[in-house]
């Protein structure tokens, strides 16, 4: 879609919340497929018959490709990730600075796409984003280095230091 910035410039506006809201429904479509391949990765190795052996051979899961998983565990996954949405949303939000007014339009929007969708249609449609990976690398990133920082004995220390003073 092109909008016109020719008359004033409040139609940029426009088309920068356009582009903003195609890229946050783009990466929440990926947040949403994403759930759902740890969730049907999670079912195989959860159901696999071979988890007794050591050897992976004889580990279905191990032998089974992403699509397979899908094809098997779609519709159960389905429901999981469908009830889990509003958390997966708070989780998304948070990263992608996302209004909560609009956590139930994308909640709906979720819910019809899975409803709509199958299978074939994740795995083929290439509806996964690698920015949505990166994103998610860096964020994953900065929790480990925050998490390093406050379990650090010098940050430690200050702190402890510094909790008596009252300004």
């Amino acid at each position: 879609a092109v909008v016109s910035t020719q008359s004033t410039g409040s139609s940029k506006i426009v088309c920068f919340a356009f582009v903003m809201a195609a890229q946050f429904t783009d990466m929440w479509v990926s947040a949403i497929v994403g759930k759902l391949f740890e969730k049907v990765t999670d079912m195989a190795v959860k159901n696999c018959p071979g988890h007794r052996f050591k050897c992976p051979i004889l580990h279905r899961c191990q032998q089974l490709s992403l699509f397979d998983k899908l094809s098997m565990y779609y519709e159960a996954a389905k429901l999981e990730i469908t009830e889990d949405l509003p958390k997966i949303f708070e989780e998304h939000s948070k990263i992608f600075s996302c209004d909560p007014s609009q956590k139930s339009g994308m909640i709906s929007f979720a819910v019809n796409y899975l409803r709509g969708s199958t299978p074939e249609s994740i795995y083929f449609g290439k509806v996964y984003k690698e920015q949505y990976e990166v994103v998610m690398q860096d964020e994953e990133k900065s929790k480990k280095k925050k998490r390093k920082v406050a379990n650090d004995p010098v940050t430690q220390a200050y702190n402890q230091t510094f909790e008596s003073f009252v300004f």
